[in-house]
């Protein structure tokens, strides 16, 4: 190692940098720079001035902060004691607790009293150092505040500090620590505490991998040339404990009888441990032992325990057999013969007897034997040849160095490259030449990863120079090691040649270089581009780091080598597929579908897969595993990552890339071969060139019209391209080939046939619906009615008319048919309607005002106060149709009409084309009109349904309001010989009909009675407000039908509230849940995670169901598979935050097994603090008068809404051909229709099927 001496290295020469040079950087203004700086000191060894640390102690940036405070303790700096002690109290966060662990180091007791101080705290809310410090230091009151916090800690505080306050608890006292952790680990029942506290205990045995890592080494059924930890640690005992019980265990273990093995362990344990020197491994693994045994009884009472339990006495039986093999261990008397020792495979088993022996080689002076004994031990590449190394190092032995340079390149052994690297640091300037001259001729990069590794220990002058001649090339053979290199040794020289290597998006790279534009004052263009790039990245980390599940997985970041400048840059990978089945070698061959285009030189499609990107494809592909696991296998069809077999049909590996040039050449020489067209465009479809591949699949057909796949292919073209008419033809033309077609790439046929009907079903049901209006109805009806009133025309920032909830200029103003708008009607209709208004305001006498009123408005109309009783919510179309009442109906008390005695007494004054309308109106009378077809914005069709008569109208209001199959009560006029409705009628509904029409008939008929020769215009004359009458008894009669879930409860508004105790347990659990799915969506709060509880898995034992009612409503909810298929149905929607889990639900049964399926689940992670039940007509009498019913507009495109309405109305509707409907007698509607009895209820559900598509597409609903 480097040292300094009056700021001069003596293990090399020139250096770049001088202790000053770090320490005036240690101040720098740029944080990246001083805890570079310091980084640096500590690396090379050099001395740190106290006041350097001392005030970066105080850094505003707490990462510079954290490691003044981790030197000081490290280096022992006595003098900084006050000052980690004030930075200390100034708050315990990271730094602060930093300074804790230093203190410690110390031996400063000053520490026990402000942890005391700050007992209050929740022990989980503590830094984890401040648990390191107090097992550093000694003696019983340290001990007592471990002991204390440990016994605090709460079930569900998070495992990672559980197990280091376990850990800290076990070192500063051992004894009762160890029997705590035990005790603690034995009763917990979660795994996410007991977890952490078996790893504690783990690393008691030298076991770091933690609790996962062990039960898979307790495994009976390993990979050779793995063994299972049972039958390794039995191995090795074999020779020291009796051979019956060892096999007895061994069998044990095989056969997972956990208990048993347990038992064996511990009964061996004592004779065992009666061998064992004192010593400090062996001590502890007797206490473990001893405590386990204290706390078989809780252990015994659940399996898992048991197989823990196990592997722990497993371990510390094999620390213990190592104390016992020690004492027997006869050593050679002379250094050589322990040279020879220390260098042979007898050695590696005894790392104390190890360490020892290096100590005494190291203190005595090496003959040139010895040096040549570890030469050939390293050029050998034995199993202690990085020991040989290391002795070379140690003894700076120069002529090694060669050997030293080639175990730089040893890939065999992972730890000799760093023990050559670290002799070669040692031996110092001796061995510069040798590692320039590789670091300038080698092309192996382990060679010069080294080799810069070594310069980074060494930065001279000479290494910077000659790193920076040969910059091109170590950018393109080892990237990452020349820019950690280049960050590390920092020098100016290298600003230029990396200025032009920089490119956009390499993070590496650009973090470097602003970090040396920063060290040196160096500007440049770029630099304000890459730190808003850092800002984004540490947001977002800082964002995820409460959640890394939040963390989106849109893309995979692959370093990838261009083939033709060599350099390697990292791209965002969108899609890449990797074949389920691997070669031998299992080396991932990915293929990359994303086009990408060389950062360097430009070529495109052109590079090699390096190992850094083998090893992120490996982790996903590892993960992607895991999902499937827990999520089955649509978790494979989200992407970035996608699984799929590459290769042709005849068994070769191809990607699609390669398969494409295949099939290009093979069709070359046989033109005509339908299967190579089939194939050829199965691979351009999924290159995405759509139109060749649409082509391959027709030449296929020409050549063999009963070609199936092409058909389906087509078809699945069509249907992407968003051409439903030409998929479905396609599907059909393909499924009806029957048992003639031909089939070339397809192996199940029947699964192929199967999928082509669903493919067909799909299609149908996307052209079930239709999309929604450019412009709503309602938004056009709305804008005449405005425009009528005189209210502002809309602004361009005012929300749109239509509902969307989008700004009008960015929504219908956009669109190319603006709402109509129609002006009042103007010439002779129009004056003689003021004419009319006049007369009735001015000339009839307000005696026979108020006694029409009376006679309208009934009991409403107070004659003697001379009053009228009006509804806020219905006097705007109230008002309007007395007036018309009373113009053409009501019976003056001389028996004329208004209108009528209008006519009389000024109809001779009239303007002939008045007169002449005013002729035609006094005929009209109100009537019962079905809507039978509409052209919305502009007619009607209507048909009188007592007098069968069918006639069209111009109109514009009534078309943009009524639907298909209304019944409006209105009166049609005629202006000029042209029908038009006139007044305001009363709108009924297709279901209104039949109670209606049997009410007016039995009204008809009695009046004929009294008057034979009636016709029904005499009956309407006669009795004009038959249909207002029904109108109110049926508004007096109403009642909300009866709402109920699919499991026939009825259907109330549930919400329970909890607190949320451990956020991070109740998430994991709740995403480890099969019944519970994740909804959230990214544009959802920050930190707001949103589930479903679907009725699949462990959800089915709480649910009940109950006898289905036969009247009202079933409301159902169910997910619709990426199949289009319908999937689980919905039970309730969960909202969780950082404190608060809201669960709402549709039954008050719902809530109550949501309560107990999340006590399962979640246990003491909530707290209920709310249960809310409300009525579902109150809660929307409510919202309606407060006006909050309006739909927010919705998130999901209405393409994606249309596709799934038709899809669930398909399926819907096709189910109900064959289910038994109540008002069809029971029968089903495709039987109904055969019965000529029950035939117009049919056509009377259908009405009214159409009449709610025709209320959706008013609306600016899909319909």
């Amino acid at each position: 190692m480097a040292s300094n001496v009056a700021d001069e290295f003596p293990s090399f020469h020139a250096p770049y940098w001088t202790v000053g040079d770090y320490v005036r950087f240690a101040d720098h203004p740029s944080a990246d720079v001083r805890l570079w700086a310091l980084e640096r000191l500590e690396e090379l060894g050099l001395e740190i001035p106290d006041e350097t640390l001392r005030r970066r102690l105080d850094d505003p940036e707490e990462s510079v902060a954290l490691l003044a405070a981790v030197l000081a303790g490290r280096l022992e700096v006595a003098s900084l004691a006050d000052a980690l002690l004030a930075r200390l109290e100034r708050a315990e966060d990271a730094a602060g607790a930093a300074c804790a662990e230093s203190l410690a180091r110390l031996g400063d007791p000053r520490i026990l009293d402000l942890i005391r101080r700050r007992n209050h705290l929740p022990v989980e809310d503590r830094n984890p150092r401040v648990w390191l410090a107090l097992s550093i230091l000694t003696g019983p009151e340290a001990a007592g505040i471990l002991r204390e916090a440990f016994e605090r800690f709460p079930s569900h505080g998070r495992g990672d500090i559980a197990s280091i306050l376990a850990r800290s608890l076990m070192v500063a006292d051992p004894g009762p620590g160890i029997s705590l952790v035990v005790e603690r680990w034995a009763r917990e029942a979660k795994d996410t505490l007991a977890d952490p506290l078996l790893h504690g205990l783990l690393l008691l045995c030298g076991f770091p991998e933690g609790a996962e890592a062990l039960r898979d080494a307790l495994e009976h059924d390993q990979e050779p040339p793995d063994v299972s930890l049972p039958e390794e640690v039995l191995d090795d005992l074999a020779d020291l404990l009796p051979f019956g019980p060892v096999r007895d265990i061994r069998k044990s273990c095989r056969k997972g009888k956990w208990g048993r093995a347990m038992e064996g362990l511990l009964a061996l344990a004592a004779p065992l441990a009666s061998r064992a020197p004192d010593s400090s491994e062996a001590a502890l693994s007797l206490l473990l032992i001893g405590a386990l045994a204290e706390r078989g009884e809780a252990i015994h009472r659940v399996e898992e325990k048991l197989r823990d339990a196990v592997g722990l006495l497993l371990l510390a039986l094999d620390q213990i057999a190592g104390a016992v093999r020690m004492p027997g261990l006869t050593l050679p008397e002379t250094l050589d013969g322990q040279l020879r020792w220390l260098l042979s495979d007898a050695a590696l088993p005894h790392l104390e007897a190890q360490a020892a022996v290096v100590d005494r080689l190291v203190a005595a002076a090496p003959t040139e034997s010895w040096k040549r004994l570890c030469v050939e031990t390293l050029e050998r590449r034995a199993a202690q040849a990085p020991m040989a190394a290391s002795l070379l190092g140690a003894w700076r032995s120069e002529g090694a160095t060669p050997s030293l340079v080639g175990a730089l390149g040893a890939g065999e052994d992972p730890e000799l490259p760093a023990a050559a690297e670290e002799a070669l640091v040692n031996v110092g300037e001796p061995a510069m030449d040798a590692v320039l001259q590789a670091l300038a001729s080698a092309e192996d990069p382990r060679v010069l990863e080294g080799c810069l590794d070594v310069r980074v220990r060494l930065p001279s002058r000479r290494a910077v120079a000659a790193i920076g001649r040969r910059f091109e090339d170590l950018f393109i053979l080892v990237p990452e090691a020349l820019l950690h290199s280049v960050d590390r040794i920092g020098a100016r020289d290298f600003v230029e040649p990396l200025r032009a290597e920089v490119r956009e998006g390499e993070r590496q790279a650009e973090d470097t270089f602003v970090f040396l534009c920063d060290l040196h004052g160096v500007a440049d263009p770029r630099l304000s581009a890459i730190r808003q790039r850092q800002r984004r990245e540490a947001s977002r980390a800082a964002e995820s780091g409460q959640d890394l599940s939040l963390v989106p997985e849109e893309h995979i970041d692959l370093a990838l080598q261009c083939n033709g400048c060599r350099r390697t840059y990292t791209y965002p990978v969108q899609a890449v597929y990797v074949d389920p089945d691997p070669p031998k070698d299992d080396r991932i061959e990915p293929f990359i579908k994303d086009r990408i285009r060389c950062k360097g030189c430009g070529r495109e499609d052109d590079y090699a897969v390096t190992p850094t990107a083998q090893l992120a494809l490996m982790a996903r592909l590892l993960m992607l595993t895991a999902r499937m696991e827990k999520e089955g296998p649509e978790a494979a069809t989200e992407g970035p990552l996608f699984l799929m077999r590459l290769g042709l049909t005849d068994g070769r590996r191809l990607n699609p890339r390669e398969a494409r040039r295949d099939y290009e050449a093979r069709l070359a020489t046989h033109p005509d071969d339908p299967a190579l067209h089939i194939g050829y465009g199965n691979i351009l479809r999924f290159l995405e060139e759509t139109e060749r591949a649409e082509a391959a699949y027709r030449r296929a057909l020409v050549l063999e019209p009963q070609a199936i796949e092409a058909h389906a292919s087509l078809g699945q073209l069509a249907e992407a391209r968003g051409d439903l008419a030409a998929a479905e033809s396609n599907y059909r033309q393909g499924l009806a080939l029957g048992r003639s077609a031909r089939y070339y790439q397809v192996k199940d046929r029947r699964a192929f046939t199967q999928t082509l009907e669903e493919a067909l079903e799909g299609v149908q049901g996307a052209r079930a619906a239709r999309l929604p209006d450019p412009i709503p109805a309602r938004a056009q009806l709305e804008a005449i009615v405005a425009e009528d009133l005189g209210v502002a025309k809309v602004g361009r920032n005012d929300p749109c008319p239509c509902g969307s909830g989008r700004k009008y200029k960015k929504c219908c103003l956009l669109k190319q048919s603006p709402a109509p708008v129609v002006s009042r009607p103007s010439g002779p209709e129009s004056r003689l309607r003021e004419r009319l208004d006049s007369f009735i305001e001015r000339s009839l006498p307000r005696t026979e005002i108020h006694r029409a009123m009376r006679e309208y408005f009934g009991e409403r109309m107070d004659l003697d106060e001379r009053t009228l009783e009006f509804h806020p919510e219905t006097v705007d179309a109230e008002w309007p149709a007395f007036l018309d009442w009373l113009l053409y109906d009501f019976r003056l008390s001389g028996g004329q009409t208004p209108l009528a005695k209008f006519l009389a007494d000024r109809g001779h004054s009239l303007p002939a084309d008045e007169r002449a309308i005013l002729e035609e109106w006094q005929d009209s009378v109100i009537g019962l009109l079905e809507v039978a077809d509409l052209d919305p914005g502009k007619s009607l069709t209507l048909r009188d349904v007592f007098t069968g008569e069918t006639f069209q109208v111009r109109e514009v209001r009534g078309s943009l309001s009524a639907a298909r199959w209304d019944l409006l009560s209105n009166r049609v006029i005629r202006v000029q010989g042209e029908r038009q409705l006139a007044g305001a009628g009363i709108l009924f509904r297709p279901s209104d009909r039949e109670g209606l029409v049997q009410h007016v008939t039995a009204r008809y008929d009695a009046f004929r009675r009294e008057h034979p020769d009636a016709s029904w215009r005499d009956f309407f004359r006669a009795q004009p407000l038959i249909f207002r009458g029904y109108a109110e008894q049926l508004a007096r009669d109403f009642s909300p039908p009866a709402l109920h879930t699919a499991e026939g409860h009825p259907v109330v508004l549930g919400r329970l509230r909890y607190a949320v105790r451990d956020h991070g347990r109740l998430l994991a659990a709740l995403s480890a849940a099969p019944d519970f799915e994740d909804t959230t969506q990214p544009d959802d709060p920050a930190g707001t995670r949103q589930f479903a509880w679907l009725r699949t898995g462990p959800a089915e034992r709480y649910v009940t169901e109950a006898p289905r009612p036969e009247d009202g409503m079933t409301l159902t909810s169910q997910r619709i598979e990426g199949s289009g298929k319908p999937g689980p149905s919905g039970l309730a929607s969960l909202t969780l935050t950082r404190d608060q889990l809201t669960v709402e639900g549709l039954s008050a049964q719902r809530l109550a097994w949501a309560k107990a399926r999340l006590g399962e689940l979640a246990g003491d992670t909530l707290s209920l603090r709310a249960d809310i039940v409300e009525d579902v007509w109150r809660k929307v009498e409510a919202s309606a008068r407060s006006g909050r019913l309006e739909k927010p507009p919705s998130e999901i495109p209405p393409e994606v809404q249309t596709r799934l309405l038709g899809q669930t109305l398909h399926r819907h509707f096709k189910a109900w051909l064959d289910e038994g409907i109540q008002t069809l007698e029971g029968r089903t509607p495709r039987a109904a229709a055969q019965d000529l009895s029950l035939r117009p209820k049919v056509v009377q559900l259908l009405r009214e099927i159409e009449n709610h598509q025709d209320r959706a597409r008013q609306q600016g609903q899909p319909w």
